[in-house]
């Protein structure tokens, strides 16, 4: 049940972490799925298994806008299980067999401890309102989404080829450790002062060539930096930081760095804060990247895992006429809105935007060598 668990993750948990309120009595119909109903008291019974299987916690310690957003995914969630059991509906999935595995499964669950020790999960499920029959529930859907998940393994399989894609679309981002280069430096110039003139620039190289002269010629580096860097991040240790081959770091900045090896001095380099001169205090570590063959298993199933997810939705779309909201759902996508998961994903869209936009330099930031920018 490995896979089915890791679905039921993304599925649910994932809702947590981001966020059309369901209206009606405690056990309103919330959707309809053929002759199949799903009704907001099991919904709501689910979600707050959810939160206390996996975290610990109440759904009363989720904000309004978080609990609305779990409660929609996972009737979204049921309403794909009914779609699951009419589909598989000539293979016997819940066997005798299986009824037993899921009883000691969650009599086992049920008897743990929760996670502050003050408790177990049964009486925390007890005290959130949470019947045996809504677990039961979750259990099962679980056998219904691996009998999906073996489906679509057979019919649509991982290929090498989607592997290697994979692998090399992430491989700098995910699979590697950046390089890294420990340097000092000295910064030349106002960071503060964003409309200085040309003038005031090439003042500020000449400047700059004359302390790397001095650098060069053999003074003290330390010194140096104390007496002329305007770097106040660094200055008091020496102009000493980590310029990591991630991106974060200025790119001019990161290249003239790891064109050094140790003790070796740099030319001037200018950036949107001025002028630096940067020593190496150490030669550089490359990036190292993890082989694919040590990562090729989890590949594999975040593919099979998207393969699953596009099989899904193309269940919910050939189903749709089968499928009766009760609630109000999206015009876009036709199901109810998850409404805190989509401003966080804009949000960090947004972010990451604003990020590769600036070179890694976030306002407001002191002048340090993790915002050091074009």
């Amino acid at each position: 049940m490995t896979k089915c668990k890791s679905a039921l993750a993304v599925l649910l948990c994932l809702a947590l972490i981001f966020t059309a309120t369901a209206c009606g009595g405690s056990n309103a119909t919330l959707a309809k799925v053929g002759g199949a109903s799903v009704h907001k008291k099991t919904v709501d019974e689910i979600a707050a298994f959810v939160v206390v299987a996996s975290y610990g916690a109440n759904i009363s310690d989720l904000s309004p806008e978080e609990k609305s957003d779990l409660t929609n995914q996972v009737l979204i969630y049921l309403v794909d299980y009914e779609l699951l059991k009419t589909k598989f509906k000539d293979q016997n999935i819940i066997t005798s067999e299986v009824k037993t595995s899921i009883d000691t499964n969650m009599k086992t669950m049920m008897e743990q401890a929760t996670q502050d020790g003050s408790s177990t999960i049964r009486a925390q499920l007890q005290s959130a309102g949470v019947t045996e029959d809504s677990v039961r529930t979750y259990f099962e859907s679980q056998y219904y989404m691996e009998a999906m998940y073996t489906e679509v393994e057979k019919d649509n399989p991982v290929t090498d080829e989607e592997i290697q894609q994979y692998y090399d679309l992430q491989k700098d981002s995910v699979y590697s450790t950046p390089g890294s280069i420990e340097v000092a430096h000295i910064l030349i110039g106002d960071p503060n002062d964003t409309d200085r003139t040309d003038e005031q620039k090439k003042q500020d190289k000449e400047e700059a060539e004359k302390i790397r002269k001095e650098a060069v010629d053999g003074a003290d580096f330390t010194g140096l930096v104390t007496k002329y860097s305007v770097d106040e991040g660094t200055k008091a240790d020496g102009g000493k930081y980590t310029v990591t081959a991630d991106g974060t770091t200025d790119p001019a900045f990161e290249e003239a760095a790891f064109k050094l090896k140790k003790d070796e001095i740099s030319p001037v380099v200018q950036s949107q804060f001025g002028f630096h001169i940067i020593k190496a205090l150490a030669d550089p570590t490359p990036t190292e990247y993890q082989p694919l063959d040590q990562v090729k298993a989890d590949i594999t199933n975040a593919i099979l895992q998207e393969h699953v997810t596009a099989a899904i939705q193309k269940l919910e779309q050939d189903n749709a006429k089968n499928i009766t909201w009760e609630i109000e759902v999206d015009p876009d996508t036709g199901l109810p809105p998850i409404n805190a998961m989509q401003k966080a994903q804009e949000a960090a869209a947004a972010s990451q935007a604003a990020i590769e936009a600036s070179g890694g330099a976030v306002e407001g930031e002191p002048v340090s060598p993790e915002a050091i920018t074009d």
